[in-house]
């Protein structure tokens, strides 16, 4: 009970100023496993199908990068649709393609 009013547990050993220090920062924990847990359940943008079928590339390695960091960018709140996703997608694929055309996409 004596927790609950912001003192320390008895017998803890800390300090009513070490016991707030420490409740914040497992409130700290908290709030970020909460983001975490909600990045996690993130509705997925694109799948490789997608990339595939709306850029032209090949299945391959490229791929799987391309939807990393469309997860990755997503999860930072830099994509929020699939059209941002596959923008971000496109300008990769440029970037990385090995084999590239006029509009710098791996073609099959």
């Amino acid at each position: 009970a004596a927790a609950s009013r912001g003192f320390p547990p008895a017998g803890s050993g800390l300090t009513p100023e070490g016991w707030s220090r420490h409740a914040a920062y497992m409130n700290s924990l908290l709030v970020r496993s909460r983001e975490q847990a909600a990045i996690m359940r993130a509705p997925r943008l694109l799948t490789g199908t997608d990339l595939m079928e709306h850029l032209g590339i090949r299945e391959g390695p490229l791929v799987g990068r391309l939807l990393e960091a469309v997860r990755e960018a997503q999860a930072v709140g830099e994509v929020v649709d699939t059209e941002g996703a596959l923008a971000l997608a496109r300008r990769i694929a440029r970037r990385e393609s090995p084999e590239k055309q006029a509009d710098g996409v791996e073609r099959s």
